[in-house]
């Protein structure tokens, strides 16, 4: 075994391997903080990987020191609605250059929009009821207003005694 290798026995600290953002939240407090505010709207942490330049274990362990307990509801949602805005988006470009295929993308955004909906506790359909009070005179009227204004004058001929 080579002389200071780090797999040379006790050479090396066990803890120094565990990447926990103590160090991160020392040097650049302002990126610690930011990234903390990114893990708790939801961001995932491919994107955090590469917009921050840091590793997932890092995003893990901030996760856990900050006590990050964003919804995984909450977590779906967003990634749903981003996720909607870039296939309006790339359907948006392909209508614009004439290439729209087979209109999958149209279903892929209401699809998206409908998981959305439910899941923000929106409700997907309205039913609406109407109680209304009328007056036997405005009934009449009512009634008057529904009245074809042109009449058709037409024959009914019984067919089935000719078989």
């Amino acid at each position: 075994m080579p002389a200071k290798s780090l797999t040379q026995w006790g050479a090396r600290d066990p803890g120094a391997t565990l990447t926990t953002g103590r160090d991160l939240k020392k040097k650049d407090p302002e990126r610690y903080q930011s990234i903390v505010k990114a893990l708790k709207e939801g961001i995932g942490h491919d994107s955090l990987t590469r917009v921050f330049n840091t590793t997932r274990e890092t995003l893990k362990a901030i996760e856990s020191a900050e006590k990050v307990e964003a919804s995984s509801q909450e977590q779906i949602l967003q990634r749903l609605t981003r996720t909607r805005d870039l296939c309006v988006s790339k359907y948006h470009e392909a209508v614009e250059a004439g290439d729209v295929k087979g209109q999958t993308l149209p279903v892929a955004i209401g699809i998206l929009t409908d998981k959305i909906v439910q899941i923000s506790g929106q409700p997907s359909t309205v039913v609406e009821h109407r109680t209304i009070s009328l007056t036997p005179k405005a009934l009449n009227q009512l009634k008057d207003q529904c009245k074809p204004t042109q009449v058709i004058e037409a024959e009914v001929v019984d067919d089935s005694g000719s078989e």
